[in-house]
């Protein structure tokens, strides 16, 4: 009885390392994913901003384009000469 008792305590105290390290890693891998997600978020911002900054020069190319044009247009009194 004593050696059953003796070899159930000692398979709890090998077995219980191994169940913390097993949640441990759940845990990680829980973060891990968290983590990802964020920086996705992150970077969808980033791009979302990025686009919007590449989208106010567009414009803003575009508008310096036309007042070219239209000075052009205004010194030689035709669209055809710019």
């Amino acid at each position: 009885m004593k050696l059953a008792l003796g070899l159930g305590v000692l398979l709890v105290a090998l077995c219980a390392p191994v169940i913390v390290s097993y949640l441990s890693v759940q845990d990680l891998r829980d973060l891990s994913a968290v983590s990802e997600q964020k920086a996705s978020a992150r970077s969808l911002a980033q791009t979302v901003t990025n686009m919007d900054q590449i989208a106010q020069l567009a414009r803003q190319s575009a508008d310096g384009a036309r007042d070219s044009a239209q000075a052009c247009q205004a010194l030689s009194g035709s669209a055809l000469d710019c």
